[in-house]
């Protein structure tokens, strides 16, 4: 995304762009499709809350983790409005726990689970905020609480599984998913039923 920075980062004293036009060569399977749908995004949204949004994803998506984390921070300050700060939010602490900034990821985290506690996000944002615990070196009696807690809290998603799995490599036995068993659901058959299943 380094051509992004040279294309639209440079303006003139009197705010025009320095470039009008600009010519790309790209090799096979080199993510031209992305691009360009990005660069097309951006223009459709006249350069607004879309096409900062996706500047950041480039910059993930492209390895750039530092500028990843620069540009979903500028985003967030920008539009704090936005329908997507959640996600700018997961995909900033994921560069950051690629970067193996892991105090910092957290932090990220927990904003998201504290300002978005209904976002689809949480059970992931949870159980990476106890794993970069347990990659920045904590033991198994600060992790194994917080991975039981992702369980808890979200016990049908794919997260709880993986949680399982962190206490089952710790050592320690994971709580039940669902404590109880479904209740069976007992409902009279109607009248028309019972002929039916007579006949």
């Amino acid at each position: 995304a380094d051509f992004l920075r040279r294309l639209y980062g440079w303006k003139r004293p009197d705010g025009r762009r320095r470039f009008n036009e600009f010519c790309l060569w790209v090799p096979k399977k080199n993510g031209k499709s992305t691009k360009s749908a990005a660069l097309e995004l951006y223009h459709l949204v006249a350069a607004g809350e879309e096409g900062a949004f996706f500047a950041g994803w480039l910059d993930l998506q492209g390895g750039h983790f530092e500028e990843a984390v620069k540009s979903f921070t500028s985003f967030e300050q920008r539009y704090p409005r936005s329908r997507r700060r959640d996600d700018g939010m997961w995909f900033r602490s994921l560069a950051l726990l690629r970067l193996e900034k892991y105090s910092e990821a957290r932090e990220v985290l927990d904003r998201l689970v504290d300002r978005f506690p209904r976002s689809s996000l949480v059970p992931q944002a949870r159980y990476w905020m106890v794993r970069s615990q347990e990659l920045g070196g904590a033991s198994a009696e600060v992790t194994g609480p917080g991975y039981e807690a992702v369980v808890a809290n979200a016990p049908a998603s794919f997260y709880a599984l993986l949680a399982s799995e962190r206490l089952r490599a710790l050592g320690r036995t994971p709580p039940a998913a669902f404590p109880e068993p479904p209740r069976q659901l007992i409902v009279p058959r109607p009248p028309e039923l019972e002929l039916g299943v007579a006949l």
